[in-house]
């Protein structure tokens, strides 16, 4: 493609279960969305400051009226849509988060027909999808957004198609609440669903109590974070299923809420003062695989260290034994967290650590040249396939993958085969649903 002074870059963004949450200044933090969304809303606005005069971006969002910028906003209904209308407004690149489902289907082909160049940006990682974004023509890039998560793909054929391109944060603002006095605090930030796993951190309350009878579980988030017409069930805080699912931990004999729990709902940026407080941070204890977790950079940023599962991509977020724990078991987590509400002077040395390390790391002004980079050489046809080659971790699955990589280009046969990550997502899941068991 011919070089050109300024690009048009069209951006998905579903938005429509936000119900009245105003998107209108990334410095500020995330309002109280989830962070897939928050990240696709904040990403022209660091594209346009460092970059000023080299992007045209368009937004094509779900909900016209919570998007206050000065960029252009198209109110759709679909992905399909979207695509569309991207194509007539001459944009020269469409950027949206895939999922594995018919909408994405119909984006697939319509992308295809109308011959639209779009960019797969891997917030979650859709393994079913994977065969078809490598199929067309149209999805010109993938993006992976920590280099856990881009190992997990080493030996699957997206690997060709896909770049790394960390997550990031405004390290500016944020850190204004960095040094705060720590308080005897456990905080819980993140969607109140199963998935997240707040109820393993209500189990484990009781017993953290009877050490420290004085701590505190703060809870920011709520089962209408990802969808505000969710009911929610007594308490206010979940559906009524998975309220009941935790309740019992955190009530009293009466059925009353225990004085050490406060749930406090969604937050915006009012959130981050309090999260400056805590000696815990928990971002949340998924049992599939976080492709970054934001949450936990968060934390860091504030100057609170992290404690959850050693899975996923918070082995990117976070610096294992010097800004957090990562841990294997559920009995580990809340060993590290009665071991920082013990020593609440550790708990603020490894969080001037996390603050450091999110600060010198995941910083936008860090990370958009990057971007730059990507959408660039995807709108002027300029394929790297390269594959990073340097194994950062040790760990024999990321070896194993690398072998298997290098097999199926001498044994184009083992193509047929399906690629590690199913295998190893599938025991890993059975894994960690069977923990529940007997803990």
């Amino acid at each position: 493609m011919e070089l050109k002074a300024r690009y048009k870059i069209g951006i998905y963004l579903p938005n429509k279960q936000n119900g009245n949450v105003l998107l209108v200044n990334p410095e500020y933090g995330n309002p109280g969305v989830g962070g897939a969304q928050f990240l696709m809303f904040s990403l022209p606005f660091y594209l346009d400051k460092f970059y000023p005069n080299q992007y045209e971006v368009v937004f094509f969002a779900e909900n016209e009226k919570s998007v206050a910028c000065s960029f252009s906003v198209f109110e759709i209904n679909n992905l399909t849509q979207a695509a569309i209308l991207a194509k007539s407004q001459g944009c020269d690149l469409f950027i949206y988060r895939p999922a594995y489902n018919a909408e994405n289907m119909d984006f697939l082909k319509e992308i295809e027909r109308i011959q639209l160049k779009s960019i797969a940006w891997f917030h979650n990682t859709p393994f079913f999808l994977f065969k078809y974004l490598e199929r067309n023509p149209y999805i010109v890039k993938c993006i992976c957004v920590s280099r856990d998560q881009y190992e997990f793909l080493r030996d699957n054929k997206i690997i060709y198609k896909t770049e790394l391109v960390y997550n990031a944060l405004d390290v500016t603002k944020i850190s204004s609440v960095f040094g705060a006095s720590k308080a005897k605090q456990v905080i819980f930030m993140g969607s109140i669903t199963p998935d997240k796993g707040f109820h393993l951190i209500a189990r484990m309350w009781p017993r953290i109590l009877t050490v420290h009878p004085d701590a505190e579980l703060l809870v920011i988030g709520s089962g209408k974070l990802y969808n505000n017409s969710q009911i929610l069930g007594d308490i206010g805080i979940a559906d009524s299923a998975y309220e009941k699912m935790f309740a019992k931990y955190i009530v009293d004999e009466s059925g009353n809420l225990l004085p050490s729990v406060k749930f406090l709902g969604v937050l915006g940026s009012d959130k981050y003062e309090i999260m400056a407080k805590g000696c815990v941070g928990i971002p949340n204890h998924p049992y599939v695989r976080e492709s970054f977790c934001l949450a936990a950079a968060e934390f860091q940023l504030c100057g609170t260290p992290v404690v959850t599962r050693n899975y996923g991509g918070v082995r990117d977020s976070v610096d294992n034994g010097k800004s957090g724990f990562l841990m294997q078991d559920l009995k580990g987590i809340e060993d590290k967290i009665i071991s920082l509400l013990s020593d609440l002077e550790l708990s603020k040395e490894m969080g001037k650590n996390g603050h450091r390390y999110v600060t010198s790391h995941y910083s936008w002004a860090s990370i958009t040249p990057r971007w730059n980079e990507v959408i660039t050489n995807s709108i002027v046809n300029v394929s790297s396939n390269v594959i990073v080659d340097t194994i950062v971790s040790s760990s024999w699955k990321n070896r194993f993958r690398e072998v298997l990589r290098k097999m199926k280009l001498t044994i184009p046969i083992l193509n047929l085969f399906p690629s590690s990550l199913y295998f190893i997502h599938t025991v890993q899941f059975i894994r960690l649903r069977l923990e529940r068991l007997f803990y």
